[in-house]
Formats: structure tokens, sequence, C-alpha cells
């Protein structure tokens, strides 16, 4: 399914080239996440991670369409009885965003957001029954931000959030462990358009 999502993102920069504006990107910057946690013993407090990635824009009548290929990460601290720990998940993130541009420079955007799990780990005191497999491979995001474009210049400040749970139920012999977690996260990202048509 990866494989699937990636290959049509990228028959879809194909067909944005012949649209009535073309734009090709890299992009880099920092995000603050914060996780929910069902764990009955601890509390979450928001992290930073990074982001960074490549995009795609073209202009279709009178809005364009922005989709994306990115590594980010959503991290959280978690404050435990005995101690506390960081959780770090990494994903390869598609979002397939649509938006407008306003008075010629900015931009308001919103659309899905496909995420693909890369990695899950953890620093501190270690949760019982942690693994990369108490998180779901495949979850589904959303993302509503705004940015400006200033020449090749692009500034974008997101908001990053979860519509389907990143974490499982865990049963195990130490007892059953609840991973079912939703991250939101805001995002300051730098880019830069090495091709604009």
């Amino acid at each position: 399914m990866k494989y699937s999502i990636l290959s049509a993102v990228l028959l879809l920069l194909f067909h944005f080239a012949n649209s009535q504006s073309f734009v090709l990107g890299i992009k880099a910057g920092v995000n603050r996440s914060s996780m929910s946690t069902s764990l009955s013993n601890a509390t979450a407090e928001p992290n930073y991670g990074f982001v960074a990635g490549a995009f795609a824009r073209a202009g279709i009548l009178g809005f364009y369409v922005q989709p994306e290929v990115q590594y980010n990460q959503r991290n959280a601290s978690f404050d435990l009885v005995n101690g506390s720990g960081a959780q770090t998940l990494s994903y390869i993130d598609v979002p397939l965003l649509v938006g407008k541009k306003i008075l010629g420079l900015a931009r308001v955007y919103t659309g899905p957001n496909l995420q693909f799990l890369l990695d899950a780990s953890q620093s501190g005191n270690k949760l019982p029954a942690f693994a990369q497999s108490n998180f779901n491979e495949f979850a589904l995001g959303g993302i509503a931000g705004a940015g400006v474009d200033i020449k090749r210049i692009t500034i974008d400040l997101r908001c990053d959030f979860s519509l389907t749970d990143l974490g499982k139920k865990v049963v195990s012999q130490a007892g059953t462990f609840d991973y079912s977690t939703r991250a939101t996260m805001f995002q300051l990202v730098l880019g830069y358009k090495f091709v604009d048509l």
C-alpha cells in the first residue's frame, strides 16, 4: 500500500507539470507535538521533533493542489509514577493538500495526511511491553495551515492532527497496556522552490 500511494503521488507530479502553474521544492523545520495517553500511571507533555521532505504545487482553476512526502517525528514526554520517559514515533507522511492563494503571497490550505510508521523508540524509564509492534503501521491524520511565499522561499505554520489511533491495546503476561494515542503538532517549516513555473 505504501508503494502504491507513493507511485500515485509521482504520477500526479507528472500530470501537474502541464497545469496552470507548477512548483517543486524541498523543506525542513521543527515541530512541537503532544500525544494523548490512555495509560493510567502516566501523563503526557509536549516535546519537539524534526520534519523534512519535498513538495509539489500545481495551480488549478484558482486553487492549488500540493502533494508532499516528508519524514516527520511525533514526540512526547511522559511522567510516570516511578520516573519519566519519552517516546519518538518516526513516520513517512504523505499529505495531500488543497489550498488557495490570498493577495498573491499568502496561502491557506487543508487536507488529509497519510502516515506510515518507520520506527518507534523510547528513552528514560521503560514503559512495560514497549515495542514498535504496539503501534499501527498506518494512520490517518489531517493538516490545516497557512504560509507565505517570498520569491523562491516558503514559510509555513501548520497544525497536524490524528484522525485515527497511532497505537494499539497490548495484552501481555505483565498485563494489558493501552498504547492507543493521538498526536497533535504545530510545525514551522522553511522551504525552497527549485522549480517555479
